[in-house]
């Protein structure tokens, strides 16, 4: 991974409040009582995960693997269970039909375990991204950063989506790659591109960090996944690849996703800039412009395209721990990019919250006050602009103005000044901070 150890340790890393409460907790005294908080949060659990078992999103993953194993010659119509009509690529249904072996809501409650479990893992992986021999992260960036995706995570594993699964995955090539285990994170890769292409960000931040071999191999085995449907379907894989591709690339390029739930930068820009078609009534109280559509998707692809270089540039200057802002700029355009993003995929917010939250509250660090800021209001518009908290309508409103979508473009920015060290000449002992030599 390229990450350099702290010369020293962290000072005073998280909140007071927070801190003196996880000391409190960490009490040899406490330990039964740590005991029965677990058992409780693991009975919740277990009993959260029965309704996430019946999750929508899940079944009609569930349903295109009933039509492979039915030989379906249309994996995209509404399946059995969800009737609804499911988007993803041959290769994702292929990876569904042993759950079908299983009872539905079975199969649903694994695909739920399977999930928190590996969540469990990121967070307790995410601090040796920082730096083997450096002090962890710190129990309170930790909570932060969970509670500004926890809004999300729980919409994820509600609804049975993937997109946890893949913010899991992105992370655990991180992990795989700094453990030297670089062939299982192209493997885990390349299955996540297949998946869904938004992943495919990471291939752009190993290409600017020169790891011309991993990013290689991890298109080989894209493309070798991609090919094992032919043993399913034979000649008629085009005909179902063909499918796939009007179902849902095809579909989305060509028709205006500006709903509220839409929160990409294609959402924020046709919200703002132009009118939304696609709901019954216009959101008056978000439109500042009537563009029309090619004039919008045209701006988008521009803007898209910009985001995409960013990337690679910080890649390609990345040196040090400032690697992670180069990371958190790979994961928030994979975010900002597709045209389509749903509130679930602001999981990705994992890996810069947590870099940012690190940053503002290491006081090492000396951030400006702009920074600071922008970070901070980053963090309540994630966490607290919520259905639950605001009210449906509020929230609506907040979401039609792309209150998320801004959380990420002000995070991407914070990350951006980061990673040039815009602020390295905040003072002389500001000039040499603990993450390396300014860039």
């Amino acid at each position: 991974m390229g990450l350099e150890p702290r010369a020293a340790p962290l000072v005073g890393t998280g909140s007071g409040a927070l801190r003196r409460a996880l000391d409190w907790a960490r009490h040899p005294e406490r330990a039964g009582l740590r005991r029965i908080c677990l058992f409780a949060l693991i009975l919740g659990l277990a009993a959260y995960g029965l309704k996430c078992a019946q999750g929508k999103d899940f079944y009609s993953y569930y349903d295109i693997g009933l039509n492979v194993r039915a030989g379906a010659h249309d994996l995209y119509v509404p399946g059995l269970y969800s009737g609804m009509q499911n988007h993803y690529p041959p290769v994702f249904a292929l990876c569904m039909v042993p759950l079908t072996l299983l009872p539905l809501n079975v199969a649903g409650y694994l695909w739920f375990l399977a999930k928190a479990a590996l969540l469990v893992t990121v967070f307790q992986g995410l601090p040796g991204l920082f730096g083997r021999r450096s002090v962890s992260l710190g129990p309170a960036v930790l909570w932060l950063a969970g509670l500004m995706i926890a809004r999300f995570a729980i919409d994820d594993f509600k609804l049975g989506q993937i997109n946890l699964l893949m913010m899991e995955a992105m992370v655990g090539v991180l992990l795989l790659k700094d453990r030297g285990r670089h062939g299982w994170a192209a493997l885990v890769l390349a299955l996540a591109i297949s998946f869904k292409l938004f992943p495919a960000i990471l291939l752009v931040h190993s290409l600017g960090r020169r790891e011309f071999r991993f990013t290689a191999l991890c298109a080989l085995l894209c493309v070798g996944l991609n090919l094992i449907p032919f043993l399913v379907f034979g000649s008629g894989y085009p005909a179902v690849l063909g499918q796939f591709m009007g179902a849902s690339v095809t579909g989305v390029v060509t028709s205006a996703q500006s709903g509220v739930a839409n929160q990409s930068l294609y959402g924020m820009l046709m919200r703002l800039l132009g009118h939304n078609p696609t709901d019954a009534a216009p959101l008056a109280y978000a439109a500042v412009a009537d563009l029309p559509f090619a004039a919008i998707r045209a701006l988008d692809m521009g803007l898209c395209a910009l985001l995409a270089v960013l990337v690679l540039a910080r890649a390609w200057k990345a040196r040090g721990e400032r690697e992670l802002s180069s990371l958190s700029l790979a994961f928030l355009a994979a975010l900002l990019i597709p045209m389509v993003t749903r509130k679930a995929n602001f999981v990705l917010l994992l890996l810069p919250g947590a870099a940012a939250l690190r940053t503002v509250l290491d006081p090492e660090e000396r951030t400006p006050a702009w920074a600071r800021a922008l970070v901070w209001t980053t963090f309540v518009l994630a966490s607290f602009t919520a259905d639950g908290l605001i009210t449906r309508s509020g929230s609506n409103i907040l979401e039609s103005c792309s209150d998320i979508a801004l959380a990420a473009l002000l995070l991407f920015v914070f990350h951006a000044f980061r990673a040039m060290g815009a602020w390295a000449r905040t003072g002389a002992a500001g000039s040499r901070s603990p993450s390396g030599p300014p860039a």
